[in-house]
């Protein structure tokens, strides 16, 4: 299998972190591991990785503040990261991308289904860093963002038991924007 990159996967439940290198060797990646969030920092000043998968709750310093932290590197000397939780909620999700991830899982996390996600973040950084042609295409949002848009939607409608109102709620969209998000996804 050819080397997909270099990871690094921070998690303070030893068994998890060993589980998840030993998945992500055999899958083509080259795997550190770290017990915490200072642990990270460290090894992310030190070493260039192309990704990491982070745990929400860490000792010391959370899965949310090491991004924030990385946030203020320029977006093509940070990894990608993908936040994992046991944990997930909509609020969680929110800010998990806004501190910078590019995806969020939630536990226990699924080998395969986690190289796919690296692999397609890692796809999309590097389309990101061409420069966009001058159209109205450019406009558009991403396809990973429609995506994304799409399954916390969807987890929304479910969540509410598929009741218009509770959903809109949860979201915080007016129901009409919600239902014309929904038609659109073919959720409804």
């Amino acid at each position: 299998m050819t080397q997909a990159g270099a990871v690094l996967v921070v998690d303070d439940d030893e068994a998890v972190a060993s589980s998840l290198s030993r998945a992500l060797s055999a899958l083509g990646w080259s795997v550190e591991i770290a017990a915490d969030g200072v642990s990270a920092l460290s090894l992310l000043s030190e070493r260039t990785f192309d990704a990491l998968v982070i745990d929400l709750m860490l000792p010391q310093a959370d899965g949310l503040s090491v991004m924030q932290r990385l946030s203020q590197k320029p977006p093509s000397t940070r990894p990608v990261a993908i936040l994992v939780s046991a944990h997930l909620d909509i609020p969680t999700t929110v800010r998990a991308v806004r501190a910078g991830a590019a995806d969020v899982l939630e536990k226990p996390v699924v080998p395969v289904e986690l190289d796919q996600r690296l692999r397609a973040a890692l796809i999309e950084r590097a389309r990101q860093s061409q420069p966009e042609p001058e159209s109205v295409d450019s406009l558009r949002p991403s396809e990973p963002l429609r995506v994304f848009e799409r399954r916390v939607i969807e987890q929304a409608w479910v969540d509410s038991e598929r009741n218009l109102s509770a959903a809109a709620r949860r979201l915080g969209l007016p129901r009409t924007t919600l239902r014309d998000r929904l038609r659109k996804y073919g959720l409804r």
